[in-house]
């Protein structure tokens, strides 16, 4: 009985350090992709938005 309460704690005190890893590893790269699109967008303010409507008008084959 004993070693079967061992291997649970093991197991789970293994479970919560694998859970912490990925918390901390999701918030890496969310903050990261964060910086590219703060990073990014300071230089080049409705460029995509211009070519988002170009795609789509030619899309809908609205050619002017």
């Amino acid at each position: 009985m004993c070693g079967v309460l061992l291997l649970l704690a093991s197991f789970i005190a293994a479970l919560t350090a694998l859970i912490t890893q990925l918390i901390v590893l999701a918030a890496a790269i969310f903050g990261g992709w964060i910086a590219v699109q703060v990073f990014s967008a300071s230089g080049h303010k409705g460029g995509t938005t211009v070519n988002i409507r170009k795609a789509v008008f030619k899309r809908n084959h609205f050619h002017g």
